[in-house]
């Protein structure tokens, strides 16, 4: 009896599981399937959850902004405003000098109304000189693309093209296209190269053993090498540093302000890659170097008042950034001798400080001419540009440029370093700096 029993059971179990069940319709007529509605919802708070993780991480980067140029440009000096008069006495009492050395008297580039401290007022590449006397365009008013033009027309009496190499000081260059073979230039500093307005392949000389890396924003990245042709990538306004030994790479993992610092591998090379450079979350690439503190010692003097004469007008006769003027200050500092500064910005003052010292990277360190105090830092970037020379010749032109302290030379801010212990200074700050082709 047991037996038939369990039989029984058996049978209805089968005939339940084989029986197919009866489907729902819903109002529109379509089969409604059990648990469909969950799993939608389901799969909408997972592609809600993921949306909003994925907008924390990588939204944030688009606003999170640096230092404000408005922040930067802060005076953080007093200025002297008497200055005005002086500067303004000494343009009429030296209306047949010639400032910036680009040819032109002062009286000539007041009535061009030209900058008289800088041989190219409109910065389109033709010095005033050149746009006055030879190709007879506005001084005032950028020639846009004209250099490109001149640099073809040079390259069809050769039989050159864009592609043709070049050579810059030391450094073999392939532009991209013209506006880089016209325009860009390079400059070799006492770290490396400073490129402008170039993008190409660059052969550097003795690159031998040597190890080349892009700093931006205080990172350090390898170049891209060709080896087969043993030139390296080259984008617009590239600081190249070179050493000696390759540097050793990290990840820098970012978490709310916390970093966490990885070996380079697989793993945390991919954190680099899916995760933002900057944000609440994020990873980034870098040389362990470019997390550590700097430790490279500055080289500087003991701070010694000098004297000088305030009513002297000769230092606003000059504009001393050719990279000359600036070897010739480090030179001084090495010799512990300090140097004054005149920083002068135009039609609101000048500030007088005293340089006694320069940074590892060649920065400027300044102290208060009147308390002797270390007050800032004047950063230093050498740097070269392509430019048309009163010959009517393409030629590479190298200067420095400057900023900190609220002053600013692409704003067209002046320097003058005016005292010294070295009785020739005044002839050696009119040495100008223009490299041929």
């Amino acid at each position: 009896m047991n037996r038939i029993n369990q039989t029984i059971k058996k049978n209805q179990k089968k005939t339940k599981s084989d029986q197919k069940e009866i489907p729902t319709f819903g109002v529109d007529g379509n089969v409604i399937i059990p648990g469909k509605k969950e799993r939608q919802k389901k799969i909408k708070k997972v592609i809600i959850i993921a949306s909003a993780v994925a907008l924390f991480i990588y939204i944030p980067q688009f606003f999170m902004k640096g230092t404000s140029s408005s922040e930067e440009n802060k005076l953080a000096v007093s200025l002297d405003v008497s200055a005005v008069k002086r500067s303004t006495d000494a343009m009429k009492e030296n209306s047949a000098a010639d400032f910036d050395s680009d040819g032109i008297d002062n009286g000539e580039e007041q009535n061009q109304n030209t900058n008289c401290w800088f041989l190219d007022s409109d910065q389109d590449g033709l010095t005033d000189y050149c746009e006055i006397y030879i190709t007879k365009t506005n001084p005032n008013k950028a020639d846009i693309g004209y250099l490109i033009d001149k640099q073809k027309t040079e390259d069809e009496k050769k039989g050159k093209k864009v592609s043709s190499p070049y050579k810059i000081g030391n450094v073999i260059l392939w532009a991209d296209n013209y506006t880089s073979k016209a325009y860009g230039s390079v400059v070799e500093t006492t770290r490396g190269y400073r490129f402008s307005k170039f993008s190409g392949y660059a052969q550097f000389p003795n690159s031998s053993g040597k190890y080349y890396y892009r700093l931006k924003d205080g990172i350090r990245t390898p170049l891209a090498y060709r080896a087969d042709e043993n030139v390296y990538r080259i984008e617009p306004y590239d600081t190249i540093e070179v050493y000696d030994k390759k540097l050793p790479r990290i990840i820098d993992l970012s978490i709310f302000g916390k970093h966490i610092y990885l070996n380079k591998n697989k793993f945390s090379s991919i954190l680099a890659t899916v995760l933002p450079s900057k944000g609440f979350i994020s990873a980034q690439a870098k040389c362990r170097m470019d997390i550590e503190p700097d430790t490279r010692e500055s080289t500087s003097t003991d701070i010694i008042k000098i004297e000088y004469d305030k009513e002297d007008a000769s230092r606003y006769t000059m504009n001393t950034n050719s990279l000359s003027n600036l070897q010739y200050v480090r030179e001084t500092i090495k010799k512990g001798s300090c140097v004054e500064v005149s920083l002068y910005k135009p039609s609101k003052g000048e500030y007088i400080g005293i340089i006694y010292g320069y940074t590892y990277e060649g920065d400027l360190l300044i102290a208060d001419a009147d308390t002797l105090e270390p007050i800032g830092t004047l950063k230093i970037t050498e740097t070269a540009k392509k430019i048309m020379n009163n010959d009517g010749d393409l030629v590479s032109y190298s200067y420095f440029d400057f900023k900190g302290l609220g002053f600013d030379s692409k704003k067209f801010d002046r320097i003058c370093f005016f005292a010294a212990t070295n009785d020739n200074i005044q002839n050696r700050m009119q040495e100008t700096e223009e490299t041929t082709k």
